[in-house]
């Protein structure tokens, strides 16, 4: 069996036949992305912040939409806490993704950040940018493991 009709085939094991989407140019479904990443964002150059390590766990594949939970440690907010926890909601076609992540309430943060990037390794791999309101952002990478 060809690595194409492998990928499809499981694919349709762990999403139904029903509805699973096949990502032609990485032949690989979005079922792949769950399991959990190890991330980095950085703020932008003239900001002085350090980098600030994430991790995201994929939960649940639809399609061509996904869900998920980060966790990061507090590095911002009035509130003392050891770490801040939100809500992801995204999407994939083809070799893209995008998704939303929003805090949900501990230490006060409950706003939302936009991410968008690419996936590259047999979708072990994404990177691209993060915005709050197209008015700031960065950078992200985020790793499978």
């Amino acid at each position: 069996m060809n690595r194409g009709s492998s990928a499809l085939s499981v694919c349709v094991a762990l999403i139904g036949a029903a509805s699973f989407v096949v990502l032609l140019s990485q032949n690989v479904c979005a079922a792949e992305l769950s399991r959990r990443w190890q991330g980095l964002y950085s703020y932008p150059d003239a900001s002085n912040r350090a980098p600030v390590a994430f991790e995201l766990n994929v939960t649940s594949v639809r399609g061509d939409s996904f869900n998920g939970r980060t966790t990061e440690p507090a590095t911002f907010g009035d509130q003392p806490c050891s770490h801040l926890y939100a809500n992801v909601s995204g999407q994939v076609t083809g070799d893209k993704i995008e998704f939303t992540k929003t805090y949900d309430g501990t230490c006060g943060q409950s706003h939302s950040v936009f991410y968008r990037g690419t996936l590259s390794g047999g979708f072990r791999r994404m990177e691209g940018t993060w915005s709050i309101s197209n008015n700031w952002g960065g950078r992200f990478t985020a790793e499978a493991k």
